[in-house]
C-alpha cells in the first residue's frame, strides 16, 4: 500500500458533506443519479448508509452509498464514486474494504451497469462473483473471505 494511500480515511460522511459528495457523483454518467431520494436525507447520513474516503480532515476524494438489507443476507452497494483525479489510486478499493467491514451480513451485493466497462474490470479485480444478468445490469456479490475477515479486526466466526 502506498504512503498517500496509507494517509486516507474512510468514514461516515455528514450531510453537511452531501453537496460536495453530489459533485463528485456528476464526474460519471453512471452515479449522476445519486441525488436520489434515499441518500439525500439526513435518515443516511444519520445511518451511516454513506461512507466517504478522504486524507485526514480533508476534502472527500471519493464515497459509496450502502444499505443494510433486513430481508436479504447482504449489504446493497449503491453507488461508488471517486473524483476523477484520484481514480486508479486504490481509493475505491478502500471504500469497499471498509463498506464490507461494516456489513452485519459479511456480504455486499450490487448492480453495476454491463457498458460500464471499467466498473466490471474493478469489480472483477476485487473478487466479486457475477451472479446473474438484470436487464442492462450485472448483479454481483462478495464475501468475506477468510482472509479478508482475519485482516479486518472484526472477530465474528464464520
Amino acid at each position: 500500500m502506498s504512503d498517500k494511500l496509507r494517509e486516507v480515511l474512510v468514514e461516515p460522511a455528514t450531510l453537511d458533506e452531501h453537496k460536495l459528495l453530489l459533485a463528485i457523483s456528476k464526474e460519471s454518467r453512471y452515479t449522476r443519479d445519486f441525488s436520489h431520494i434515499m441518500f439525500s436525507g439526513p435518515a443516511a447520513y444519520e445511518k451511516e448508509w454513506v461512507l466517504v474516503a478522504r486524507r485526514w480532515r480533508g476534502v472527500p476524494l471519493g464515497f459509496c452509498c450502502l444499505r443494510h438489507c433486513k430481508n436479504k443476507p447482504h449489504t446493497s452497494l449503491y453507488y461508488v464514486a471517486v473524483r476523477e483525479g484520484f481514480r486508479g489510486q486504490g481509493v475505491g478499493e478502500k471504500l469497499l474494504a471498509e463498506a464490507l467491514r461494516r456489513s452485519p451480513h459479511g456480504r455486499l451485493n450490487l448492480r453495476c451497469h454491463k457498458e460500464n466497462a471499467a466498473a466490471l474490470a474493478f469489480y472483477r479485480r476485487l473478487r466479486f462473483t457475477f451472479i446473474r444478468e438484470d436487464g442492462d445490469y450485472h448483479i454481483l456479490e462478495k464475501e468475506v473471505s477468510r482472509h479478508d475477515h482475519k485482516h479486518s479486526g472484526d472477530e465474528r466466526q464464520r
